[in-house]
């Protein structure tokens, strides 16, 4: 490691530590985080406004100047073929508003036909990729200078990942909730990545850094956020370096900035849904490995390439994908260079060890926890939500793979359609530029047309193994959604940063055409690339920031949650029913360094089953059972689960019960009466509903002396 790349990693370590721990503190003094910035944040939100509450007029009278300027910036009299990649430009920006605001698609599709011919014939006969190739092989030392524009990326995708964390969303989504509380031990971790279904194994590169921050700033709910940001943050240099290798300094350094502000990335650094953000960096890790190996052809780095292909396992099933990216750019490498692969054939070898670890990775999910080491087919743990998992068992081989193959092309026209007209299918989980009267995509229309003349170039250039890889990768990334029930964005998670830099790549090829020119209009370029930056600055923090769609408030379920914890005093036993929602793994998390404080031990969490909630609110000392719960299983309370058991009296019961008065048969209700009645003289607190934490509690508070008969 040279000492300016030294530097930069320790910056950035620094940097992105005091962003969290300023976070916690702003927190923990009940105010929004990272208040501090809140002036330069209005003021960017505020000059934001135009792109995004009053789109439906700005954008059709921006969209001529931007053509135009274009043109002008562009078109000279002596480059023919710079002159079609322009007019190619200026055409696809025309396009894009009869895609967004005119509600005509199918022009914009012709004028995206006429800008790829033209692009053809600019670039059938030389290589399109000449002008930034050439700086792309000078000067890959990382300098001080490189250091530091860099540094200045990471500080960007830091700030718009951490600031008012705490406050935005204004909601504990939750879905996860019970794998987070499991990360907060670790051999906790290792018996919560188990079993089938949805999520199943979640894998440790999504325990992992929960751990590394609850571990630091305790279970709070920023705590949990701030794993995501983290992780978020620390995936801009492996964009850069990547990057760098394919299209040189400029090119790496604007993608890293184009994925430091994707508005999926960012949400997905932002909440604690954390997968979704997380499977970006694998991938990019596998490219940069593969491009090393085949470049140094040292047997540490194909060691290197096999274990980050395994590494690829222990994540969300939408990167588990990202192990193919070596076969599939060995592949098109192969085809397109004669018949002759990017390293000696018995090197294939390693590419089928790693694909081997990868495949094992589930029986060592098994084997981890409990010793067993079980084998298993690695498609078939989502179930329904893989194409395949919704088929009928009698349906012939034939016919199901004629099924999954329409289904996934049907899928594929859904992505297509979404990165250029508008998503279909959005889930809650996909955080999308929500802008005025204009249907949702999932890739900044600005940028499209640079990333579709870009790709086609890639296309013509594809014989070069970074190209090859980069084309692999994009493969690799779409596979999860189409071959899922729907194409989620959430599903595509790894396609879009290989986007940015795709549109990155086409930005810069533009700027080496201006740049033959006077001096006039390459300083024009310059500034008109910096102000279109600034202008996509300004553009998310209006979407994030602007308490419109995103708004900014203390999450209820944190409030509910320290009215809830006074009741649980040293000598306390907790019965809890929290089975609509996520509200088990919810309140379980939000209470855990509560529950495991040492002035406030000896107490006993108990989350019975739905069916036998009510045996244990009649005899509530039948929790003393609780050694097959999943909280004393898989979280820190396993930690004290023998002190817990070794007590003999205790003092009171509490009682936290979900009072449901739309329940059909009344269940919930009856439960709280009999808790009333269980006792002479009970303290009852409600809880009402507010926000996400939609069903409201009843807590009942007892002393064990004082419970009836």
């Amino acid at each position: 490691m040279t000492r300016p790349a030294f530097f930069y990693a320790l910056f950035a370590f620094v940097a992105t530590f005091l962003g969290c721990y300023l976070c916690v503190i702003d927190d923990r003094a009940g105010q929004m985080s990272l208040a501090a910035l809140t002036p330069v944040m209005n003021e960017l939100t505020r000059l934001g406004s135009p792109f995004v509450s009053t789109a439906w007029e700005f954008y059709p009278k921006a969209l001529p100047y931007m053509c135009l300027t274009v043109l002008v910036l562009g078109l000279r009299r002596r480059c023919f073929d710079g002159n079609l990649i322009f007019l190619a430009l200026a055409i696809a920006l025309g396009s894009e508003y009869f895609l967004l605001l005119a509600g005509l698609p199918g022009i914009g599709i012709v004028g995206y036909v006429i800008a790829l011919v033209f692009v053809y014939f600019a670039i059938h006969k030389d290589n399109p990729l000449d002008p930034i190739l050439d700086e792309s092989q000078k000067g890959l030392r990382f300098t001080a200078q490189d250091a530091v524009l860099l540094g200045v990326v990471t500080l960007i995708a830091l700030i718009y990942r951490t600031y008012a964390i705490n406050y935005n969303l204004n909601y504990f989504e939750g879905e996860l909730s019970t794998y987070s509380a499991a990360a907060t031990s670790i051999p906790g971790m290792f018996m919560a990545n188990r079993g089938h279904g949805a999520w199943a194994p979640l894998g440790l590169l999504y325990y992992i850094p929960i751990w590394i921050t609850t571990e630091l700033f305790n279970t709070t709910l920023v705590a949990l956020r701030l794993s995501s940001a983290v992780v978020g943050v620390f995936t801009i240099p492996f964009i850069y370096f990547f990057a760098r290798r394919l299209a040189g300094k400029e090119a790496a350094l604007l993608s890293a900035l184009l994925v430091a502000l994707n508005t999926q990335h960012v949400g997905w650094g932002r909440t604690d849904i954390h997968p979704h953000g997380v499977t970006t960096w694998p991938a990019v890790l596998v490219c940069i490995t593969f491009l090393r190996a085949c470049e140094k052809k040292r047997v540490i780095d194909w060691l290197l390439l096999v274990l980050a292909m395994g590494l690829t396992w222990h994540q969300y099933p939408s990167g588990q994908s990202a192990v193919a990216i070596p076969v599939f750019a060995a592949g098109i490498y192969f085809l397109l260079n004669g018949f002759r692969l990017p390293f000696r054939w018995y090197n294939t070898i390693w590419i089928a060890l790693g694909v081997i670890l990868w495949f094992i990775g589930l029986p060592l999910s098994y084997w981890w926890p409990i010793g067993e080491f079980r084998m298993g087919n690695p498609f078939n743990l989502t179930g329904p939500r893989a194409l395949w998992g919704g088929l009928e068992d009698h349906t012939g081989t034939f016919d199901r793979a004629l099924l999954i193959a329409q289904t996934a092309i049907v899928h594929l026209g859904d992505v297509i359609e979404a990165i250029f007209y508008r998503a279909r299918y959005i889930f809650h989980q996909d955080f999308l530029a929500d802008v005025h009267m204009m249907a949702p995509r999932t890739y900044p229309w600005i940028l499209t047309p640079f990333m579709v003349v870009a790709l086609v170039m890639l296309l013509r250039t594809a014989y070069r193994l970074e190209v090859a890889v980069l084309l692999a990768w994009i493969v690799a990334a779409v596979a999860p959604g189409i071959f899922s029930e729907q194409a989620y964005p959430k599903r595509l998670s790894t396609l879009y940063p290989a986007l940015d830099i795709v549109g990155a790549i086409g930005i810069m090829i533009a700027l080496s055409y201006i740049r033959r020119g006077d001096k006039i209009r390459r300083f024009l370029a310059g500034g008109v690339l910096s102000l279109c930056l600034f202008c996509y600055a300004a553009f998310e923090s209006n979407v994030w920031f602007s308490n419109t769609r995103y708004r900014m408030g203390e999450p209820p379920e944190v409030q509910a949650m320290k009215t809830l914890a006074p009741h649980i005093t040293p000598g306390t036993l907790v019965i809890a029913e929290l089975s609509s929602g996520y509200y088990g793994g919810k309140v379980t998390y939000l209470l855990l360094d509560h529950l495991t404080a040492p002035e406030n031990r000896p107490n006993l969490w108990y989350i019975p089953f739905r069916p036998a909630v009510r045996d244990f609110i009649k005899d509530p000392l039948k929790a003393r059972n609780f050694k097959d719960s999943w909280a004393y299983q898989c979280t820190k309370l396993r930690n004290q689960a023998d002190e817990t058991a070794a007590v003999s009296e205790w003092k009171r019961v509490v009682f936290i019960l979900q009072e449901k008065p739309n329940n059909e048969d009344g269940a919930a209700a009856l439960d709280i009466e009999i808790a009333k009645q269980r006792c002479e003289n009970p303290q009852i607190t409600s809880i009402p509903s507010q926000g996400s934490f939609w069903v409201p509690l009843v807590v009942i508070t007892c002393n064990i002396s004082d419970l009836r008969p």
